[in-house]
């Protein structure tokens, strides 16, 4: 029995109304910046300059005419995407530190994430950050949700994934000397900072 190999399709040679068409198309099924959808687009336009022998100066000013129409539409905004992401990242136990890098390796502006971040810590209470770090302590079963004895090895490994983070040393430190005791309390402090 012959197995099942179909030949690659072709990539598609791009003009601006096929660049507006997977615009759309991503955009309904995933949230973006305009950097990010620039950065799709403009792996398309790669892939038809390879194979039709598209111009890529043209092809590339149709790609900044489609980000500027997706905009002007209000289909992809970098605030909206910083808010939403902060959100999610918080939610996971990200440290602001770690979510700046994530957000400016996607494009977004710098102004955006600080907003974002702004508007949540604000509603979050005081001390987002050691929120932030009970939550990823959590996930990972440091600190207070620690099964076992707090041996020094054990506790330097939970002290550099807490750096590893982004946290601060003095706030890993903070959560990491914890122990299963204060765990009603951290599981309080994340309850009422839930976002």
């Amino acid at each position: 029995m012959r197995p099942n190999r179909r030949t690659p399709r072709p990539p598609r040679k791009v003009d601006p109304a096929y660049l507006r068409r997977v615009a759309v198309w991503y955009l309904e099924r995933w949230n973006a910046p305009p950097a990010g959808l620039r950065r799709i687009l403009m792996k398309r336009v790669r892939r038809s300059v390879d194979t039709h022998g598209t111009d890529p100066d043209q092809a590339a000013s149709w790609v900044e005419d489609v980000v500027q129409e997706a905009i002007a539409a209000g289909l992809t905004r970098d605030d909206l995407y910083a808010e939403a992401m902060v959100r999610t990242l918080r939610g996971r136990g990200a440290s602001a530190r770690a979510i700046r890098a994530r957000l400016r390796a996607k494009g977004v502006e710098a102004q955006a994430i600080d907003d974002a971040l702004t508007a949540l810590d604000a509603d979050s209470g005081d001390r987002p950050e050691l929120t932030a770090a009970l939550r990823y302590a959590r996930r990972r079963r440091f600190g207070p949700w620690r099964a076992g004895p707090a041996d020094d090895d054990r506790r330097r490994k939970e002290l550099s994934a807490l750096a590893r983070q982004g946290f601060s040393f003095q706030l890993a430190r903070t959560v990491v000397d914890q122990g299963p005791d204060d765990r009603e309390a951290a599981e309080d402090r994340l309850w009422d900072a839930r976002v």
